[in-house]
């Protein structure tokens, strides 16, 4: 069984998670749905997918990206520079959301 933790978020990082989301755009981002038009019509398989939810006091903006669009068409930019974005978002928070949890594992 795997381990948890937890710890409520300090005002410092909860405002860099904010400026992070607004930087990039968050709110503004296109929903990709694999297999589909205009983002992810050719997809590659076994590729990660960047989760990010913004829970906000009035509304819940959900983003979902399979990491496998746009790989396989060289032409597909449009893809790759949002699943990019995405993936800054997801880093960033992560940073942010536990500076001090992130570490290379120890051996016993």
């Amino acid at each position: 069984m795997g381990r948890t933790a937890s710890r409520p978020a300090t005002d410092a990082m909860v405002r860099r998670i904010e400026q992070v989301l607004t930087t990039q755009q968050f709110l503004a981002l296109p929903e990709i749905r694999m297999g589909e038009e205009p983002y992810c019509r050719i997809i590659a398989t076994d590729a990660p997918t960047i989760a990010v939810t913004l829970y906000h006091a009035s509304s819940i903006r959900a983003r979902s990206y399979y990491t496998g669009c746009g790989i396989a068409a060289r032409t597909d930019t449009a893809a790759r520079s949002l699943i990019q974005r995405m993936q800054v978002i997801a880093d960033s928070i992560e940073a942010a959301a536990a500076p001090d949890w992130i570490r290379p594992a120890t051996r016993r």
